[in-house]
């Protein structure tokens, strides 16, 4: 099982995608100048000939990109991975303008399906219909459709962090043929922006051209689809679609990083009513989730063992069967809820984060489907008054999607103002930070 990934957030307007080609560079117009400088010319010879389309709504990338190893420093990091190994030739010259759409066709920021759509613009008409003119820039009020063509690509909405980049496009026997990429930055942002781009293409459409698009967005998967479709769901699970997963992340690749959700500590008064203990969640968001719930239950075997260690562990597993649920946790003590899983339907994750005061527990915000799984968003609540005993700090969630061969849980566990902990499932315990109290 495949999810794709897609970040999402509290709701942000008006961010834009550029274009992320290995030669390019900006303009003072805002625009993106791509060095594609072959096939400019419609005709002949020197059409930039790419192809074939591929016939699957969604299937794995043929230059394999491969996801860089996790590194606590920014320079070593390449946002553009995804985009390692894709040709940037045979290509016309194109440029990627930055502007705001005026009628986009995906209007839902919180839709939990995978949508895309791509229009082919032919006319000075159509292009005023489409994006904000009063915001475009020159290079795009001045677009010669006698000599030019312009694309507008979207991909939903998610972080404005993730952007569009643009490698090449090809001629093919029905019009032309993108190729790009979602960048994938160091830091995400967890915020909510319509994720599109406007691509201006130096060849001019013929009457009944369309534009083809192949979107690289994780490791394992790119969709394709074209101008004649309007807009199309591209799920993972088969060649057609889907798409009716709450499709989240990209998974963090450090082990500790900032909330990107940037939690603010309150100002602590004399009356307990004034206190948030959830400001750690606060700006976190709930959606796109699983239907989700959080059960109290002892565990009868724990990953971690030790009250009185000083090291900060953490632990997720992923329980996929009944036998396996009552080897984990304690049944004779579980509700109802817990007893009843049917694990044809549903999972069970359960999380351990060490010991501590029994005022300070789990709490969850939304379980997002990913590449390779689930992934769950959280935090520790802080009481206003917090006991001296040590109890442990563990919670156990069902999930209302069933687990795949494959499957595992990450989770991203914000514990202060700075600090977040990710870890899965397939890790066994783990030791982000040693002696942090």
């Amino acid at each position: 099982m495949k999810r794709r990934q897609f970040v999402t957030g509290v709701a942000a307007l008006g961010a834009t995608a550029l274009a992320g080609c290995a030669a390019s560079s900006d303009d003072d117009d805002g625009n993106t100048n791509n060095g594609t400088d072959n096939g400019t010319d419609n005709g002949g010879d020197d059409e930039p000939v790419g192809g074939p389309v591929p016939d699957q709504r969604a299937d794995e990338p043929p230059h394999d990109p491969e996801q860089p190893p996790q590194s606590d420093d920014p320079d070593d990091w390449n946002p553009d991975w995804l985009g390692e190994g894709m040709a940037s030739e045979p290509s016309y010259s194109f440029e990627t303008v930055s502007v705001p759409l005026a009628d986009p066709l995906l209007t839902d920021p919180l839709s939990d399906r995978d949508e895309y759509a791509v229009r082919l613009v032919t006319s000075t008409e159509e292009l005023e219909s489409v994006v904000e003119m009063g915001e475009a820039p020159e290079r795009l009020q001045t677009v010669d459709f006698t000599e030019k063509m312009v694309v507008v690509v979207e991909s939903g909405y998610g972080s404005s962090s993730v952007q569009h980049a643009w490698k090449r496009v090809e001629s093919v026997d029905d019009g032309v043929y993108l190729h790009g990429y979602h960048t994938d930055p160091f830091v995400g942002t967890d915020d909510i922006a319509p994720r599109h781009s406007v691509v201006v293409v130096e060849t001019p459409a013929a009457e009944s051209d369309r534009a083809h698009v192949s979107l690289t967005y994780s490791e394992d998967w790119r969709a394709n689809f074209d101008s004649s479709e309007g807009v199309v769901t591209a799920g993972e699970d088969s060649g057609d679609g889907g798409g009716d997963e709450p499709a989240g992340g990209p998974v963090p690749v450090h082990r500790v990083d900032e909330p990107p959700h940037s939690p603010k500590r309150p100002s602590r008064g004399d009356d307990p009513d004034d206190w948030n203990p959830d400001w750690l969640g606060a700006g976190m968001a709930s959606e796109p989730s699983y239907p989700f719930e959080t059960v109290s239950v002892p565990l009868a075997d724990p990953l971690l063992t030790d009250p009185l260690s000083n090291i900060d562990e953490y632990a997720v597993r992923l329980v996929t069967s009944t036998e396996e649920l009552e080897s984990v946790v304690d049944m004779g003590e579980a509700p109802e809820r817990l007893q009843t899983v049917d694990f044809a339907e549903e999972m069970v994750v359960v999380v351990e984060s060490g010991y501590g005061s029994s005022s300070v527990q789990h709490a969850w915000k939304r379980v997002e489907s990913v590449d390779d799984g689930v992934y769950l968003h959280g935090y520790y609540t802080d009481a206003y008054e917090q006991t001296d005993d040590i109890a442990p700090r563990h919670s156990v969630v069902v999930v209302e999607t069933p687990a795949r061969e494959g499957d595992i849980a990450h989770a991203s566990l914000t514990v202060g103002e700075e600090m977040r902990v990710n870890f899965e499932s397939g890790e066994g315990v783990i030791t982000p930070v040693e002696n942090n109290g």
